[in-house]
């Protein structure tokens, strides 16, 4: 029997959760675990569910607070001051 040389793969497994999306404000689906950065400008919430990045603005999924009030206030807390 000879040995096996070839690189293992580790693979992390996340803890079961329930998925969780985001309503866009052109009414897209966004899956929050998909999200790499989101950026704050004024009310509203610029987010990037691209891997190889976005550009703010052009690229982005655009979650307003007076438009899409239940997402918004679920990315808020990410932007709260730490205590």
């Amino acid at each position: 029997m000879e040995d096996d040389f070839r690189p293992r793969q580790h693979v992390l497994q996340k803890p079961f959760q329930a998925s969780r999306f985001l309503l866009t404000d052109n009414d897209l689906v966004v899956n929050e675990d998909h999200i790499v950065w989101i950026q704050r400008i004024h009310d509203c919430m610029h987010v990037c569910v691209k891997t190889d990045g976005c550009v703010a603005k052009k690229s982005t999924h655009k979650v307003c607070k007076d438009i899409q009030t239940t997402s918004f206030a679920r990315l808020e807390p990410l932007f709260a001051k730490p205590s």
